[in-house]
Formats: C-alpha cells, structure tokens, sequence
C-alpha cells in the first residue's frame, strides 16, 4: 500500500517525454499475454482485439501500469469462465480509444463517478472478493490524465463493467 501511495504522489510530478513514441499495440499485447496468466486462476480469458500497429507519445512503463491495473481489476472481477475484452480502435480525431469490458456484475451506478477516487471500494460483492486498497483505479486515472487522456466506466447492458481509455494518437 505505501507503495502505491507514493506511486500515486509521483504521477503528477513525474515528467513524461512527449517525443517518445510508445507502440500500443505491442504494449497492449504484452499486457494481455501477462493477464491471460492470471486469469487461468479465475478460469477466465482476456481478449485483444486491435490494429496491427498503433503509435502514441508518453511514457511506456506509466501508460503500461495504468492499463495492466484496469485489466487486472476486470479479470478480478469476472466471473470463473469470464471473458475479459480489450478492444483498440483508432478514431477520426487523432486519437485512440480502448475499450477493456468484463462479464462481471458492474459498480451501482450511484456509486459509478466515486471509483476513481483515492480509498474508494464500492461496497457491494466486488468489494468483497478484493484485497485491494482502492488507490488502483485514482492511480490509472492520473496516469492517463498525464497522457493528456481520459479515463471513463459505464455498466454494460448485458452486464459488467466497461472502462474506456480515449488517449491522443500519432
């Protein structure tokens, strides 16, 4: 936890070189190969659906650790034989989107806006399978916001959890 605190400090004073071009596609790919370990434990699967190539600017490790936790937190919470999906795709106003959903049961929607918060657990059955502290989430955000991105949840309609990430593209 201390050490997620002090990454949560860092984030906003961490200076990240605008001139380095980070391959998301490689990157994304190596997050799901790395996720696809952990979800053997739940008997899930995480899926990746995205162009062959895919460039942004930023920092690599601080893009990488923001969507390997949001990936992580969607294999957390799927149900055992879940499929987790992460979709990229390039839009018309220069940037990309990427879209990572689970099959799980969602956050109550009034809950929904706090989840970026630091501390916050959403007080229902996901809350009670985690461990975690509640700074993952506020951690990804920043990171993202760094990335002179956005980070958004909705609930999905067939159920599950859909985070968005829209980031600027090359």
């Amino acid at each position: 936890m201390i050490g997620q605190l002090l990454s949560l400090n860092q984030i906003d004073s961490q200076p990240i070189d605008t001139t380095t071009q980070v391959d998301l596609s490689t990157l994304l790919s190596r997050l799901v190969v790395d996720a696809n370990f952990e979800a053997l434990h739940h008997q899930a699967k995480v899926t990746l659906e995205q162009p062959e190539s895919l460039l942004i600017h930023g920092s690599e490790e601080l893009l990488g650790r923001a969507i390997e936790n949001i990936i992580r937190n969607a294999v957390h919470y799927s149900p055992e034989g879940g499929t987790v999906t992460v979709q990229v795709k390039p839009q018309n106003d220069k940037s990309v989107m990427i879209r990572i959903s689970d099959e799980g049961e969602g956050v109550p929607q009034q809950q929904l806006e706090k989840i970026f918060e630091p501390f916050f657990r959403v007080a229902d059955a996901r809350d009670r399978r985690s461990g975690g502290t509640g700074i993952g989430l506020a951690i990804s955000q920043r990171s993202i916001k760094r990335h002179h991105g956005t980070l958004s949840a909705r609930n999905r309609h067939d159920g599950g959890l859909e985070m968005t990430i829209a980031l600027p593209a090359l």
